[in-house]
C-alpha cells in the first residue's frame, strides 16, 4: 500500500496510462527527462497503470521497454483514476508538497505541461516536505 503521505517530496506527478495507449507511450520521454532532471525531493513520479489483470505481462514488459525507474503501480480496476475522474489517458496530476493539485493533463492536452511543471519546481523552496 502506497499513500502520498509516504512521499517526502515538494511535487508529486501521479501519470495515469495504460500499455496499449500509444499517447501514454508517446509522454514516456518527456516524462524520463523530466523525472531525469530533478532530484526525487523536488519532484517524484509515481505512475498508475490501468491495464487489466490479464495484462500484468505487458504492463511490466512496457515498464522494462521503457525503462521507466519510478514508482510503478498497477490499478486493475482503475478505482483510483475513477476517485480522481480521470477519463482521458494518459492524465497527469501535479500535486504539491500540502498534497493539493496544482495542475492536471489530460491527454497530452497541456501543450506546455512539462514546461510549467519544471518552472514551479524551480521556484519551490526546497524546504523538507
Amino acid at each position: 500500500m502506497v499513500t502520498l503521505r509516504d512521499i517526502n517530496s515538494n511535487y508529486i506527478l501521479l501519470d495515469f496510462w495504460f500499455s496499449r495507449c500509444g499517447p501514454c507511450l508517446k509522454s514516456f520521454p518527456h516524462l524520463q527527462e523530466l523525472y531525469s532532471k530533478n532530484q526525487r525531493r523536488q519532484l517524484e513520479v509515481i505512475a498508475i497503470s490501468v491495464d487489466q489483470a490479464d495484462e500484468k505481462q505487458l504492463w511490466k514488459a512496457t515498464i522494462q521497454k521503457y525503462n521507466l525507474g519510478w514508482l510503478n503501480l498497477i490499478d486493475h480496476a482503475a478505482s483510483l483514476a475513477a476517485k480522481l475522474a480521470v477519463v482521458n489517458y494518459p492524465t497527469k496530476i501535479l500535486i504539491d508538497r500540502n498534497k493539493k493539485i496544482v495542475m492536471v493533463d489530460t491527454d497530452n492536452s497541456h501543450e506546455n505541461f512539462y514546461i510549467e511543471v519544471e518552472k514551479l519546481i524551480k521556484n519551490e523552496k526546497f524546504d523538507t516536505p
